[in-house]
């Protein structure tokens, strides 16, 4: 009964974690990268790396994940 229970956690966290928000600019991130770049968040902003203005600085989600908002 536990492992059940432990799949459907896991498939549902699994499923939750693959959605897709912007499928244009997941797309053109990956005709450059691939699709484990493209869902990651190195920067740990708690934005996807398709959807970071600044993948490698930290910054709120207001300003697109950049520090400043300067875009």
């Amino acid at each position: 009964m536990s492992k059940i229970i432990f799949f459907l956690v896991f498939a549902g966290t699994y499923v939750q974690a693959q959605n897709i928000e912007d499928k244009l600019a997941f797309k053109k991130c990956r005709k450059e990268f691939n699709k484990k770049i493209c869902l990651s968040d190195e920067d740990n902003d708690s934005l996807l790396f398709y959807l970071d203005k600044c993948p490698n600085e930290t910054g709120p989600i207001e300003n697109y994940g950049c520090p400043r908002c300067n875009l």
